[in-house]
């Protein structure tokens, strides 16, 4: 071939294969990104942010706080070594966040530190040293827990962390029940304030809500009906499980004065198939004084796709019961339950 001619070839050959590269990255350009690439470029835009936090003398606490812990989540090393030369830094703000930090590395440094931060002067940082120490198994955790629970000096606080810590992390059951008998007995303790019985009694339901010790708690605190912190959670749990003889409870909880408790019992008669639960919806979006209940009912009726549904939501768009926010929600509602409803043939209960 003419010299001349492979030379124009060859050019056209490198042209050709430029305009293929732009034209790729074009349509990569133009695609839409997908979840994963979006999750993937917000974590390195937040890393990034992090590290220039714990790189910058001045920064304030509360962010050298979240960046430890959201570094150390992610067993970033340099969270580790960061975390390591705070252990006794003047903030208290800042040793918690390394307490935290620190409990998602294992190995025997890590511990020795934790340990350490586990009787730090401020009770915020020893608790946060116990709940990092529960962050994941490893050699010496469990009994590093049982020692700051056995302490005579221990507070509540840390009793409470460090046998949560221990009910999470044990696989011996002779562990696990002397753990939960100790976070359930201190939930019903006179001894105690409401706070610390409060507190006792979201763990044990939290990490074994199915437990018989825990159902039997939990429905203690439904049928007394008095603890508004705890009843939502409660509710919700029980319901699931599908617990025998509460229809006559989640009815009576719609009307508690407590607007949390209202919405995990009509949650409640969702869950248990309950036989008035579309009556209650009605009333409730109609009637209850709370703009915020009425909306949440709208939307849990997405989550029961039948023509009852339907028919309610629309009876009460017609007679103009709604306020304008309250209408677009029933209409939103209308069209997801049509849509699910098309999908899954009906409910699973008649």
């Amino acid at each position: 071939m003419n010299p001349q001619l492979r030379k124009i070839s060859r050019g056209l050959a490198i042209s050709l294969v430029l305009v293929v590269v732009a034209v790729v990255g074009i349509k990569r350009a133009m695609r839409p990104k997908t979840y994963a690439e979006i999750e993937t470029e917000r974590i390195a835009k937040i890393t990034k942010q992090d590290k220039s936090v714990l790189g910058n003398s001045k920064a304030h606490e509360a962010d050298i706080y979240g960046a430890l812990i959201r570094l150390s989540s992610r067993g970033d090393e340099t969270a580790r070594r960061e975390a390591l030369n705070r252990v006794l830094d003047p903030s208290t703000l800042v040793r918690a966040g390394a307490a935290n930090g620190l409990g998602y590395f294992d190995d025997p440094e890590v511990l020795k530190s934790l340990e350490k931060l586990a009787t730090d002067p401020d009770i915020q940082v020893r608790v946060q040293a116990l709940n990092g120490i529960s962050h994941r198994t490893g050699v010496g955790r469990i009994e590093a827990l049982k020692r700051v629970a056995m302490l005579p000096s221990a507070t509540p606080e840390e009793v409470i962390a460090a046998w949560s810590g221990v009910l999470t992390l044990a696989t011996d059951p002779v562990q696990k029940a002397s753990a939960l008998d100790t976070l359930v007995g201190l939930s019903t303790s006179s001894r105690v304030s409401e706070n610390i019985r409060n507190l006792a009694a979201l763990k044990v339901i939290s990490l074994s809500p199915r437990d018989e010790k825990v159902v039997k708690l939990m429905r203690e605190i439904v049928v007394s009906g008095k603890n508004r912190a705890l009843m939502p959670i409660s509710l919700r749990h029980l319901s699931t499980m599908g617990q025998p003889g509460l229809g006559d409870i989640f009815l009576s909880a719609v009307r508690h004065e407590d607007l949390q408790v209202r919405i995990a019992a009509f949650q409640g008669l969702r869950f248990s198939c309950h036989p008035k639960r579309y009556e209650v919806a009605e009333t409730v979006i109609r009637n209850d004084r709370e703009l915020v209940v009425r909306e949440a009912v709208i939307r849990e009726l997405q989550w029961m796709p039948s023509q009852r549904g339907i028919e309610l939501l629309e009876r009460v768009i017609q007679d103009h019961s709604l306020k304008d926010e309250q209408e677009r929600l029933a209409k939103i509602a209308i069209v997801e339950i049509r849509r699910v409803k098309d999908q899954m043939g009906s409910q699973p209960c008649k």
